[in-house]
């Protein structure tokens, strides 16, 4: 959860206040006309969050209010609208209210949804007063987790406000910093932030500081580098370029793992672009066709999977390489995905694409499905461990219908369930609507 609320704190735009609040808010719908000064005397941008604004006028009760929302909530710490009601509400506070509603989250009973709420809390202040932040974080008694939270949120905000003095204070403060027990905030990873942040203004400049940096900044600044040039080509060739002058093999893989499989999340086309360029060796093209695929499956299935088809068609590992893509598939639509692979050659109709189907469909509690697909696996053992995998879970939801499915099983599989006897084989072709097997 950390990381997605991180990663979030870290791509806001500085400057952006209420605005991008509203819209990341499920309340944006409701806001009120344009106000030049919040409670704080901090101009905000275009049309507040009502709710926020309001709940805002009030902050501690606010907070109570919303906290309660993320412990009444079956998404628990994982309800984003919630958490986001709380970004919203924060946007119209300035450091003194923040630093006080800070003390008021210590004064309530609250659980693993208090570190998100602290992290938020401690953004925000130092997008407003960096320094003001930090000293607070290294003021902070307690060590631990709710340090290293404190101290990521604070840095984030302050790098996304304003990365020149964020990082100056980091070079006079990092080792306090370091020896306070701030877990994840080294050097190497601060320097990251603050490079990838200049690099979107001027990358050329950022390049030309590589060689000036230590070992272990350097490769993890190379990483944030490759993500800002994935989608540019001149900036590919230029970050390629250099680290090929380095002979530092393990590197360059890195960089170019990280331009696709970034790429593949922002424009699937694009990355299988990159990958043809001849900028790729052909030995690595296998595994980065892989992440273009199961990135490329989560928004487009379909057209992700006929595209590795096609590379894939006669291959005696097509089913391994489209297994997994293919399983997120039945997830979204399992009719579709059934008509896909009907549509395919043989070689695309393998074990592990069975299995992955019939694992996903576990993860949806769609039992009767699940079995359908594990039943069709020709390996006695994967097939004899999946159908235990669905009728453990099953009998846990609902026992009288998992007896009455293992009921019609094969003996032996009855017979695996039950930890005893053997399995045997069985022969044929797949079907894929829980029928009979067809050549």
């Amino acid at each position: 959860m950390l990381t997605g609320v991180g990663g979030f704190f870290l791509g806001k735009e500085s400057g952006s206040g209420g605005e991008e609040g509203a819209q990341a808010s499920s309340q944006a719908t409701q806001s009120t006309a344009a106000v030049t000064q919040t409670r704080s005397g901090y101009e905000a941008l275009g049309e507040p969050n009502l709710r926020g604004y309001e709940l805002a006028k009030n902050p501690r009760l606010g907070l109570e209010t919303l906290l309660e929302e993320l412990r009444n909530s079956p998404m628990s710490q994982m309800d984003f609208e919630t958490l986001f009601g709380i970004w919203d509400m924060v946007q119209y506070l300035g450091p003194y209210e923040l630093q006080a509603l800070l003390a008021d989250l210590d004064d309530m009973t609250v659980g693993q949804e208090g570190i998100a709420v602290r992290m938020m809390l401690l953004n925000r202040w130092a997008a407003r007063d960096g320094a003001s932040a930090m000293e607070h974080v290294l003021a902070d008694e307690r060590g631990g987790m709710l340090k290293m939270v404190g101290a990521m949120g604070a840095m984030m905000g302050w790098m996304r406000a304003d990365p020149e003095q964020a990082y100056s204070w980091f070079k006079e403060n990092g080792e306090e910093l370091a020896g306070g027990g701030m877990m994840g905030m080294g050097q190497a990873q601060v320097e990251a932030m603050y490079f990838a942040a200049m690099a979107k203004k001027d990358f050329p400049g950022t390049m030309a500081k590589l060689d000036e940096m230590e070992s272990d900044t350097q490769r993890a600044v190379i990483t944030q580098l490759a993500q800002s040039a994935s989608g540019d080509p001149a900036q590919r060739a230029e970050l390629l370029d250099y680290l090929a002058k380095k002979n530092d093999d393990d590197l360059l893989l890195t960089a170019r793992e990280t331009m696709v499989s970034h790429l593949a999340w922002q424009d699937p086309q694009a990355a299988v672009e990159f990958l043809k360029s001849g900028d790729i060796p052909a030995e690595e093209q296998a595994d980065l066709s892989r992440n273009i695929t199961n990135a490329w499956a989560n928004t487009d299935p379909e057209a992700a999977l006929d595209w590795r088809a096609g590379e894939l068609a006669g291959s005696e590992n097509a089913g391994q390489e489209i297994s997994d893509a293919f399983g997120q598939w039945v997830r979204q639509d399992e009719a579709a995905a059934a008509e896909w692979l009907t549509a395919q050659g043989d070689e695309f109709k393998t074990d592990e694409v069975f299995q992955d189907a019939g694992q996903n469909l576990i993860y949806q509690s769609k039992y009767d499905r699940a079995a359908a697909w594990y039943s069709q696996v020709l390996d006695d053992n994967q097939r004899q461990n999946g159908l235990t995998q669905v009728y453990e879970g099953w009998k846990r939801d609902d026992s009288e219908a998992a007896e009455q499915w293992r009921a019609t099983l094969p003996a032996a599989d009855q017979s695996y369930l039950n930890d005893s006897g053997e399995s045997n084989g069985q022969e044929g072709g797949r079907s894929l609507d829980g029928g009979p097997r067809v050549e």
